[in-house]
């Protein structure tokens, strides 16, 4: 006979499998039919997306669709001349910069050459020698 304590585990398994309930099989023929539907759902919205992008293609097609093509084609010959309009105007102010910066420097050399003279006007200059 088991022991005490294994005859209240054994109790208490047997009182948890009174809660536990089965799962009940599931309905094939419901899902079934519930699976068809879906697929002729699915089915119709296929035909409609087919009708739709066949009334797109015809669209395309026609003397709009070639009116828009001539745009298109006009548009990307528009944004290539200003791609290099952009790419010689940059390559302009790089030069502007380079210029201005020559100048800078010119300019600090001829202050510097000022400043190393000890004479600055024609008077001083009569002063030294008189």
């Amino acid at each position: 006979m088991p022991s005490s304590a294994v005859q209240e585990n054994i109790n208490d398994k047997n009182d948890t499998t009174k809660y536990i309930k089965r799962p009940q099989k599931p309905d094939d023929e419901s899902f079934k039919l519930a699976l068809e539907e879906v697929k002729n759902k699915i089915d119709k919205l296929q035909e409609e997306l087919e009708s739709v992008n066949a009334k797109i293609n015809a669209f395309d097609k026609g003397p709009v669709g070639n009116k828009r093509d001539e745009l298109k084609s006009q548009l990307d010959r528009l944004r290539g001349k200003q791609d290099e309009i952009k790419r010689s105007r940059s390559s302009t102010f790089v030069q502007i910069r380079s210029l201005s910066d020559s100048i800078q420097k010119k300019k600090r050399d001829l202050k510097q050459g000022r400043d190393k003279v000890q004479y600055r006007t024609v008077k001083d200059i009569d002063n030294a020698i008189s």
